[in-house]
Parts: C-alpha cells; sequence; structure tokens
C-alpha cells in the first residue's frame, strides 16, 4: 500500500505475451485516454469558432461591412433604378445592415 494515494485505485494489469513484464492498460476515459483527448481539442476548437463570431461581429459593427459587400448592393440597387450613395455601412444587431448620411436618387439610363 505505500506509494498508492487514499482511495485511488489500482489500474488494471493485463499480460502482454511478447513481454516479460505485464502492462498497465488505461481505461478508455482516463485523463489521457483518446477520448478525453479529442473532446479537448473539440472544446477548444468550439472556443475559438466562438471567438471568431464575436470578432467578426464587432467587426463588422465598428468598422463596417467590407467593399465587395457594398459594391454588391450597391450593384442590385442599381439595376433596380435606384442611385445610393452612403458615407459608411454597417450591421446593427438588432437592425440588420445600416448605412449613414444616406443620398438616393434615381439611376441614370445608359
Amino acid at each position: 500500500m505505500a506509494g498508492r494515494s487514499r482511495g485511488a485505485r489500482p489500474r488494471r494489469q493485463t499480460v502482454n505475451p511478447d513481454a516479460a513484464q505485464p502492462t498497465a492498460r488505461r481505461p478508455f476515459w482516463c485523463k489521457k485516454g483518446p477520448a478525453r483527448r479529442t473532446l479537448r481539442w473539440c472544446r477548444r476548437g468550439g472556443y475559438v469558432a466562438g471567438l471568431a463570431v464575436v470578432y467578426a461581429g464587432v467587426h463588422l459593427n465598428q468598422v463596417g461591412l467590407p467593399g465587395f459587400a457594398k459594391d454588391a448592393l450597391i450593384g442590385q440597387l442599381r439595376d433596380r433604378g435606384l442611385e445610393i450613395e452612403f458615407s459608411r455601412m454597417r450591421v446593427r444587431l438588432g437592425r440588420g445592415i445600416v448605412a449613414e448620411n444616406v443620398n438616393v436618387g434615381r439611376a441614370r439610363e445608359m
């Protein structure tokens, strides 16, 4: 009993026919087992994905939409007959896409 802490269960021993000494067998859910390791990496991946979503939300709210999204929206409105100019376009959480200092007019026919 010397060397073991109180309450610790002894590991099961399996006999390896190739080795002279028996090897210790780990339980499937032990701290260094494959299932725990996989779940740990999945949890870390979830944390990283969550942080990426939060960063994207803050970026779209503070900085605004990227240029390719603005150009696509302006092109669609121009196809419908509206010419739009704005100083800044960003995503707001309860309102959707919000443009600031907007000037709207009829699109010129080419």
